[in-house]
């Protein structure tokens, strides 16, 4: 027994010399976090040391009198980071020197946080000039870091369904569509949707579709909504408001993030982040990725056929004639890498490259359909650059249906034709930003140029493929000076020149901005917006389908850019394309043996609609009443409809002033 003590007391002599003389070779970062503004202590704060040369991280927690100790530190320069409870800011102090055997104090005043009442954002001024929320003519909510890092999210559509002014249509698991102000759509084009200042729809669709944007949900720092027209500082597609999602910045959220979760209709999902610091503290790097798996709600589209066409040609061969079958399958793969290099507080230059694969999928049209979503793609490029008040950036997006050719199956395809989709489309833009101030004004001034290029091998644009490319640029100026200690008047003008479109687009807004406290304002505001259209509604040439009845084929057509529709003053044939505004059912339009089916098809089609009625429909004939009805359009009715041939004299146009109701123009 004595040889075991004497064997403990020399195993505990021996740790103690090693303790001692680790703690001669390491350091320590000591000291309190209180409250700039009242100075009391802020218990259980997280506070992290990380050092870019040796790449170490020590983490500690405030005690209930606020102070923390980080021992053991490597002598080098260190970045510490704290983050405190909710109402107080996160704050990241550089250049922290820790030397042998030394203590380095280092006490804290945490920062009151604006989330609650009067954040700080970058969108209502677009880039690298910063303002409150009660000193922006805008109504802008924020999402901040806390909530969404507190809610199981499965697309950012989970983060903003409390927003105010938001109408978000839920159209599956991933599916959903967002606007502003507005009615909603399949393609919620009206609303303009941002990640990290890049555009995040489908560059020629112009469609923004949640499920294709790049990061995951733990990398997101908060998200930005400005509701109503930001045309004046935006530009086209801004009409309704902007949404920005916001990433965080590799400097102020080093370390590891693991995320597994799982849920109903089979849900899986694994998402992972890293964030870290090299060398001396100026540069940083993050890496984001997320495997998501699913089974969506299951629905069948009535409008969609048992079986495709066996003799269409524009359907692959290898699913021509098969049973139509929709895949309720999600599959999503999603990732992002960003290197920012930050040589001093005021310059910051900034690499991002992102990249999702929608592996398996639904994704709703309105015209067409559903698409069955297979492997498609989208890809961003970006750099961006901040100097002081001064913002430049230029990025890049990708997108690809997973089709080559509009033979190919391995991409998606609509549901109620089979016919292939391919979108190649992409877009490059290049915006500048100053801002400035002079005197009691503040003046943001910029422009960006934007470059779409569809690419879809005719299965969207058609005859129009190879001449649908669309420039655009404009130029804003902004200024808001104060006129009195609590009120602002802001002034902005900006001009739009579209390729597509004749003319320019002037946008203009004023606005007198009054605060009486600091946590309160009054708004009186006036602006002019405007949405260029997007890129189909020029050049789509697309087949949708066949009606139900009497089974014609339908081709749906954009409005061709610049000159427009033209009403042809007669149908008496002429060449193909002209728009004749009456009834297919004439002479020279149709073979007439097509011809001839038609009309006995849609008079057939009327007899089926009545015979599908209800008899309660009927009133009180009940049956008696759908027999005559049914008499009628079998015999002189039907024959009516057998022999109409309208000629150009009894089909004319008429436009009539709704106001006071007299015909401005009549055209036979």
């Amino acid at each position: 027994m004595a040889g075991f003590f004497r064997s403990a007391f020399a195993c505990a002599g021996a740790l103690l010399l090693g303790a001692s003389s680790l703690s001669a070779q390491t350091g320590t970062i000591a000291g309190r976090v209180t409250e700039q503004s009242s100075g009391e202590a802020v218990p259980r704060a997280r506070i992290e040391a990380f050092s870019g040369t040796t790449g170490s991280l020590i983490s500690a927690t405030t005690r209930d009198n606020g102070s923390y100790t980080l021992p053991n530190l490597e002598p080098g320069v260190y970045t510490v980071t704290v983050r405190a409870r909710v109402g107080l800011a996160a704050q990241r102090i550089p250049n922290i020197t820790v030397r042998s055997g030394a203590t380095t104090t280092l006490d804290i005043a945490a920062l009151p946080n604006p989330t609650q009442l009067n954040e700080i954002v970058t969108t209502a001024t677009r880039g690298a000039v910063s303002e409150k929320i009660l000193d922006s003519p805008n109504s802008i909510s924020v999402v901040p870091e806390m909530r969404i890092t507190e809610r199981a999210a499965v697309t950012v559509t989970d983060h903003i369904k409390g927003v105010p002014g938001l109408s978000i249509s839920t159209g599956g698991v991933l599916q959903a569509n967002i606007v502003s102000r507005g009615f909603n759509n399949a393609f919620s084009t009206s609303m303009l949707m941002l990640q990290d200042y890049r555009f995040a729809g489908v560059p020629s669709l112009r469609v923004n579709v949640p499920a294709l944007f790049t990061g995951t949900n733990e990398d997101i720092e908060r998200i930005e909504v400005l509701n109503g027209p930001a045309a004046a500082l935006y530009g086209p597609n801004s009409g309704a408001g902007v949404l920005h999602v916001i990433s965080k910045s590799p400097f102020n959220s080093v370390g590891n993030t693991i995320t597994v979760a799982g849920g109903e209709r089979s849900l899986g999902r694994v998402s992972g982040r890293h964030a870290g610091i090299f060398g001396s503290g100026k540069l940083g790097y993050k890496l984001s990725g997320e495997a998501f798996t699913a089974e969506d709600y299951r629905y069948i589209d009535p409008n969609e056929p048992v079986t495709y066409s066996a003799t269409d040609a524009r359907i692959p061969s290898s699913r021509r004639g098969k049973a139509v079958a929709r895949d309720f399958d999600l599959r999503r793969y999603s990732g992002e890498g960003r290197l920012d290099f930050r040589p001093n507080d005021d310059t910051e230059l900034i690499s991002t490259a992102g990249f999702t694969h929608f592996g398996k999928g639904m994704e709703i049209t309105t015209t067409f359909g559903a698409a069955q979503v297979s492997n498609w793609t989208y890809m961003n490029l970006q750099e961006r650059f901040r100097h002081k008040n001064f913002f430049a950036q230029v990025f890049y997006n990708k997108s690809n249906s997973g089709n080559k050719t509009p033979t190919d199956t391995e991409g998606s395809y609509y549901l109620r034709t089979g016919i292939p989709v391919v979108d190649r489309s992409s877009v490059l833009v290049g915006q500048a930003q100053q801002g400035l101030q002079l005197g009691r004004t503040k003046f943001v001034v910029g422009g960006e140029y934007v470059m779409t290029r569809p690419q879809t091998e005719g299965t969207i644009n058609g005859r129009n493929e190879g001449n649908d490319d669309i420039n655009e640029y404009g130029g804003y100026l902004q200024t808001t000076t104060e006129l009195l200690p609590k009120l602002d008047l802001l002034l902005a003008a900006r001009g739009d020149v579209n390729s597509r479109i004749e003319g320019s687009q002037f946008s203009p807004r004023a606005a007198l901005i009054f605060k009486p406290a600091e946590t309160q304002n009054l708004r009186v505001t006036f602006g002019r917006s405007f949405n260029s259209p997007a890129s189909f509604a020029f050049f789509l040439d697309q087949y949708s389908g066949q009606t139900p009845a009497p089974g014609l084929p339908v081709q749906i057509l954009g409005n061709p850019s610049k000159q427009g529709w033209q009403f042809a003053r007669n149908c008496t044939g002429g060449a193909a394309g002209d728009l004749c505004m009456r009834s297919p059912y004439i002479p020279n339009t149709l073979a007439p043996a097509s011809a001839a089916a038609a009309y006995a098809g849609f008079a057939a089609a009327l007899q089926g609609i009545v015979t599908a009625l209800p008899v309660s429909s009927f009133g009180t004939a009940g049956e008696a009443g759908r027999q005559g009805i049914l008499g009628i359009l079998a015999g002189p009715v039907g024959g009516i409809v057998r022999s109409l041939r309208p000629t150009s004299a009894q089909v004319g146009t008429r436009l009539i002033d709704l106001g006071t109701r007299d015909s401005v123009l009549a055209v036979t």
